[in-house]
């Protein structure tokens, strides 16, 4: 099974929460945006940066393509989710990939490829 992982989901995976651990140790085939990539790759300095990198190469890295850009159009005008937000789920539907997610705010609780796992929060 596929899975797409939203930023958030990986931050706390890089610290050391269990329950994102064992989530991803769910899925056959973890998946990340090249937004994701940015964004962590962005955040890490020095040493953190090599085990960061080594750790985002173990997922699939879904490209911010046309169909996914129309995707994520149609997501926002639909559902009102933000434009950063919109395209993670895109990436995910267009690869026919769970999305998983921490935000049960942004995202419809009734759509069966959207899973929320853990809590939303500014801190992990």
């Amino acid at each position: 099974m596929k899975a797409l992982f939203d930023t958030p989901i990986l931050r706390d995976y890089l610290y050391g929460k269990e329950e994102v651990r064992r989530e991803i140790a769910r899925y056959e085939t973890p998946m990340i945006s090249a937004i994701t990539l940015t964004e962590l790759l962005l955040e890490v300095k020095g040493d953190e940066a090599e085990l960061v990198d080594g750790f985002l190469r173990s997922f699939q890295i879904v490209p911010v393509s046309e169909e996914v850009a129309r995707e994520a159009a149609a997501l926002e005008l639909r559902h009102g989710v933000d434009t950063a937000s919109a395209l993670h789920w895109a990436a995910a539907r267009t690869e026919d990939a769970m999305f998983v997610t921490r935000n049960k705010t942004a995202f419809p609780a009734y759509d069966p490829g959207v899973r929320f796992v853990g809590q939303v929060s500014r801190e992990p």
